[in-house]
């Protein structure tokens, strides 16, 4: 999903990740990073950072955009 989600929002937009299972987590934005690092600008190679709660996600919006 968060794939999908990556896609969908614009390069210059972090994407804030927070899951339970923390190894799919950590491997998601490390992948992400990576592409970023080579350049890629493709829907995985833009920011996206791990948080640890849905709280800091809250605290760290700047604005909200749902999907339905």
């Amino acid at each position: 999903m968060a794939h999908n989600l990556r896609a969908k929002v614009p390069a210059e937009d972090m994407l804030l990740v927070c899951d339970m299972n923390e190894e799919t987590m950590t491997r998601f934005v490390k992948e992400a990073q990576e592409r970023r690092a080579q350049g890629g600008r493709t829907e995985m190679g833009a920011r996206v950072e791990a948080v640890r709660t849905v709280r800091e996600v809250a605290e760290r919006a700047v604005s909200f955009v749902f999907f339905v």
